[in-house]
């Protein structure tokens, strides 16, 4: 092969490798399929195949690539190690997502980072936060560019009801603002900081803004407003937030418990509701009114300057 030839084939991975970040998917999937017709592509266009798979939820076609990979491919080893650790992480099996992850920190891999990150949110999923916590500090220290492992200190400062500490880190964090996914989740655990520290009527001013986005964060926002509603004893507030986050996963410990919160105090929801009712009832009347007198002069006017 002619070395521009096998240029143009790297390339070709490249493409695939940055088209499968940005989740175009059916563009990536050409250039994979075109990439394995060439025998010495094939071992790196069958890690963009699975990375494909993993995008596309399809876990289990995924993983019979991924574990082809790890048999077979030497330099994807440990790339196709880390997405199993992410398969399992998914699969919510975190002790067999932290051996995965194990294997690339005690490789002689030369970056780690990814790998302790990952390994520390399975302890913080499983509720060990304070191995979670030693790991992320050990992770910051060798890697103090990862600000998704200061994150994930903030949430476990939460988790431990360090608030002020959380908050401190909070914002020490430098992100991309524009990038909305990442400015949500921040304002989350900022919100979730100024409630306990501050004022709960803010916490609240935020989660609504972040109620204004279509985001799958919104319903984090929804649930911690109305966990907010509920402590200052507004259970009918409260109802029509859950009302939101309806059906809810059986698994889902702390929204079925707040619905149990909100029904054990059946006789103030009924009290609130009507409360509730009028003042909307009273609102409506009062809108009605406004507008029908801005309709009057409206007609003052024009007949004024009409004659």
């Amino acid at each position: 092969m002619k070395l521009e030839e096998k240029n143009d084939s790297k390339q070709l991975i490249k493409e695939a490798h940055y088209l499968v970040g940005r989740n175009k998917l059916e563009l990536a999937l050409e250039l994979v399929y075109e990439a394995m017709n060439e025998r010495q592509l094939r071992p790196a266009a069958e890690y963009e195949y699975a990375r494909i798979l993993f995008k596309q939820k399809k876990y289990e076609e995924a993983r019979q690539v991924l574990e082809n990979i790890v048999n077979k491919d030497y330099t994807n080893k440990y790339n196709a190690i880390f997405e199993l650790g992410l398969l399992e992480k998914i699969n919510k099996d975190y002790s067999k997502a932290i051996e995965y992850f194990n294997k690339i920190i005690e490789s002689d891999k030369e970056d780690k980072s990814y790998a302790m990150f990952e390994k520390a949110t399975c302890y913080f999923k499983q509720k060990r936060y304070e191995l979670a916590e030693e790991l992320a500090m050990e992770t910051l220290e060798q890697y103090p560019d990862l600000y998704k492992c200061k994150i994930l200190l903030v949430k476990i400062k939460i988790e431990t009801y360090r608030y002020k500490e959380a908050l401190k880190i909070y914002e020490s964090i430098n992100y991309d603002k524009k990038e909305t996914a990442i400015h949500l989740k921040m304002q989350i655990l900022k919100a979730r900081c100024i409630s306990e520290l501050h004022s709960p009527e803010l916490a609240i001013e935020i989660y609504d803004r972040i109620m204004k986005y279509n985001a799958p964060e919104r319903k984090e926002a929804i649930f911690r407003k109305a966990q907010l509603k509920i402590r200052e004893a507004k259970y009918y507030e409260a109802s029509l937030l859950v009302k939101e986050l309806l059906p809810v996963d059986t698994a889902n410990i702390e929204v079925l418990d707040m619905i149990q919160a909100i029904y054990d105090n059946e006789e103030l929801l009924k009290y609130q509701e009507e409360k509730y009712l009028q003042k909307q009832e009273k609102e409506k009347v009062l809108s009605i009114s406004k507008n029908n007198y801005r309709l009057s002069q409206i007609e003052k006017f024009n007949r004024r300057y009409n004659n």
